[in-house]
């Protein structure tokens, strides 16, 4: 029987609370062949000296100056050999026998993405969000229809809940994955960048991948800068897409549950953050924002119901506030 060659990169942060559970995940894996390349960015905590006990000749461990997570996955895959690129945070797992279920539906679809569904986890006192947001197993033979599923229907825009052809993410890299803006949200534009370069995919509502949720995560990151990024760059992607995909006859009705939220936590985290002027001002051009209006205005969704649509969005902003 085939196997396929993953090669699972790992960048690392100051991550010693997690990174040994992290690694364990891997060599818990049935499934052996694979090499694990950690990316060590910059930590100045005890990191590295447990990285160093798993050394052998499957894992690999890079150190470099701190540059952030994108800069170190770009630096994994070009260090990697595997056909197949699998991201890992350090702070997360991969569910046991992952690496061979992904293998047979590898060599069975000849995919060159395959999405999976994770789930949450956590040891503090915080709420957990649903990972399982595939909910039946598709096959894509077509970019124009793998690009509707990723990007209008289930928002796969998390690079770990998914596993690449090598090929396919080196053509990205050289690509315009770098038109990303700022230090965060880069996940997304990564993703979007994968998906141009790909034809084949496959959607499973299988388990693969456990998320870890705790207050430094970055789900739990309220700062202005982080979610002004993380709009800047769904703004940039959707405004590509309207001109290269334009979305399909029902996308109107995923628009206000799924594409307003980034908007609402971005102004949220203006108030959060006090900085009052800043977020008037959001909330007054809010209906001139892309992702509120374009979408309406392409889909000929003008007049009354565009303004109604925005003005509900607006008053749900104001009633959570005050």
């Amino acid at each position: 029987m085939n196997e396929t060659f993953f090669s699972i990169i790992c960048p690392v942060f100051n991550g010693e609370k997690y990174i040994q559970q992290c690694i364990e995940s891997v060599l818990n894996q049935g499934y052996l062949n694979w090499e694990l390349i950690i990316v060590d960015d910059g930590s100045n905590d005890g990191t590295s000296i447990i990285c160093r006990r798993f050394l052998s000749d499957k894992i690999k461990i890079f150190h470099k100056a701190n540059e952030g997570q994108y800069k170190s996955r770009i630096f994994g895959i070009n260090h990697s050999k595997g056909s197949y690129v699998i991201f890992l945070d350090s702070d997360d797992l991969l569910v046991p026998n992952a690496l061979q279920k992904l293998n047979a539906i590898i060599l069975r679809e000849n995919a060159d993405i395959v999405s999976f569904n994770c789930e949450t986890f956590s040891n503090s006192k915080i709420s957990l969000r649903n990972g399982r947001v595939i909910n039946k197993n598709i096959s894509i033979n077509n970019n124009k229809e793998l690009v509707e599923y990723y990007f209008y229907r289930y928002f796969l825009f998390s690079l770990c809940t998914s596993c690449f052809k090598a090929s396919v993410v080196k053509r990205a890299i050289k690509d315009k994955t770098r038109n990303f803006v700022g230090k965060f949200g880069e996940d997304a534009v990564f993703m979007y960048e994968i998906s141009k370069n790909a034809r084949r995919a496959f959607l499973t509502t299988d388990v693969y991948y456990l998320y870890r949720m705790h207050l430094n995560s970055a789900s739990h990151n309220k700062s202005v800068e982080f979610v002004q990024y993380r709009i800047l760059n769904l703004n940039f992607i959707y405004n590509d897409l309207s001109i290269f995909f334009p979305p399909p006859k029902e996308f109107i009705f995923y628009l206000y549950k799924k594409i307003s939220w980034p908007i609402f936590n971005y102004i949220y985290a203006l108030a959060l953050s006090k900085k009052y002027g800043i977020f008037r001002k959001q909330c007054m051009i809010t209906s001139k924002m892309f992702v509120c209006k374009k979408y309406l205005n392409s889909k000929g969704v003008t007049g009354f119901f565009s303004k109604l649509v925005i003005k509900l969005f607006k008053t749900r902003l104001y009633c959570l506030l005050y």
